[in-house]
């Protein structure tokens, strides 16, 4: 430190005089007069503690009063040749000297300063230095970082743990180096047992449904879930804690969802819930009955909101064609139409008199018959003569008509 604030003097002074300085600093010479430059140093050394020793308010009044007396100085006109000149050369590089030793007291951090409590109570499955112990001396963010970090494993619920200072330097070296910690000899933490409330794993399980069928189901306009019972609070062991809920099974008007609580990553119980769903879409619905077979008529159904879920059947869809298709089973006013409700109509229906054409050979002869069967085109169906009541086999061709070809 002397021989730095002794460079800083003679970089101080004019070419000539720096020039004699280095010549005289090269031949060896006994310790200087009272009155020397030994004196100087020595002063200067003294001055350049007094100003590590001050606080960064004190340090910016003492660089204010610096400038001050550097500006003064320059200003001044002193005598040719007296004493003034000398004492203003020592001054001034004085002052140069305490001003950079000012600034790079500035840039020096304030040590870091862990005083360690005597108790402490975490929750967690591990102890943090934030838990035991105060941080002092930096800035925001250093404290936050070292308050995070893990010195050793939480005891059980319920039980202690004593960490001496010496464990929580050694700990805290292995992570963040060398701290020296002071406070309290030693700490006894204690860890809680933590209660996890109920309304949690519900409100996990139902934003978990609601996605899911999202998911499955994108014909969905609306999904609500509500939990069919309160579920009360569980108390387990303190930690980093989250819950992940799963579920299988198709739409319905109940499903079941397990939640999983994972505490410091492992799952520590698993708990199921039942709830009740709501699922909305555009459907199809009769505005009046239908009887079995009856023929259906598009101006009698809309498209209504309605809740799906536990329906058995998929709703009809909506660009589903209807003219031409008749009742598979009967419908009631307002009901939901369904894809196996509906069904086409065929070419020819049962006790229906219908045109028949008889080929044999060359020979065609067209007359009428009743069908004993429904079909559509292209299918076999068994018809019979009026007259004398005997049955043939015929193929529908069209609507209302059937052939029969003799061979």
């Amino acid at each position: 430190m002397k021989r730095s604030v002794t460079n800083a003097l003679i970089n101080s002074l004019c070419p000539r005089e720096r020039a004699r300085e280095e010549r005289r600093r090269d031949v060896p010479h006994p310790s200087p007069s009272p009155g020397g430059r030994g004196v100087i140093n020595r002063r200067i050394m003294g001055a350049v503690a007094s100003i590590n020793s001050l606080s960064p308010w004190e340090r910016a009044r003492v660089r204010e009063q610096l400038r001050r007396t550097r500006g003064g100085l320059s200003h001044r006109n002193p005598s040719p040749g007296g004493g003034e000149v000398i004492n203003r050369r020592v001054v001034a590089v004085i002052a140069a000297v305490l001003a950079a030793v000012v600034a790079a007291a500035d840039a020096i951090a304030a040590p870091t300063v862990i005083t360690l409590r005597e108790r402490a109570v975490v929750t967690q499955g591990y102890i943090r230095l934030g838990d035991i112990a105060t941080v002092g001396g930096v800035d925001a963010a250093e404290r936050a970082r070292l308050e995070t970090v893990k010195i050793a494993p939480a005891p059980t619920p319920g039980a202690r743990r004593t960490l001496t200072r010496k464990d929580v330097e050694q700990n805290l070296a292995r992570v963040a180096g060398t701290l020296s910690v002071d406070g309290a000899d030693a700490v006894t933490v204690e860890r809680t047992r933590a209660e996890y409330d109920g309304a949690s794993f519900v409100d996990a399980a139902r934003a978990h449904l609601a996605a899911r069928l999202g998911r499955e189901h994108p014909e969905l306009s609306r999904i609500e879930v509500v939990a069919l019972a309160d579920f009360p609070a569980l108390r387990g062991p303190g930690g980093d804690w989250r819950m992940r809920a799963r579920s299988s099974g198709d739409l319905a008007k109940r499903m079941q969802v397990w939640v999983d609580l994972e505490i410091d990553g492992a799952v520590y119980r698993s708990v199921p819930l039942w709830l009740a769903v709501s699922a909305y879409r555009p459907v199809i619905v009769a505005r009046r009955a239908y009887r079995f077979k009856e023929p259906l008529a598009r101006a009698d159904f809309v498209v209504e909101e309605r809740d799906i879920a536990g329906s058995r059947d998929a709703p009809l869809a909506l660009d589903a064609t209807i003219a031409g298709t008749r009742a598979r089973r009967a419908l009631a006013a307002g009901q939901v139409v369904h894809a196996a409700d509906v069904e086409a109509r065929p070419s020819v229906l049962a006790e229906q008199e219908i045109d028949v054409r008889v080929l044999a050979g060359p020979i065609a002869i067209d007359t009428r018959a009743i069908a004993e069967q429904e079909g559509a085109v292209g299918e076999l169906i068994r018809v019979r003569n009026p007259s004398s009541a005997l049955t043939y086999t015929a193929r529908i061709v069209d609507d209302g008509k059937a052939l029969i070809a003799e061979r």
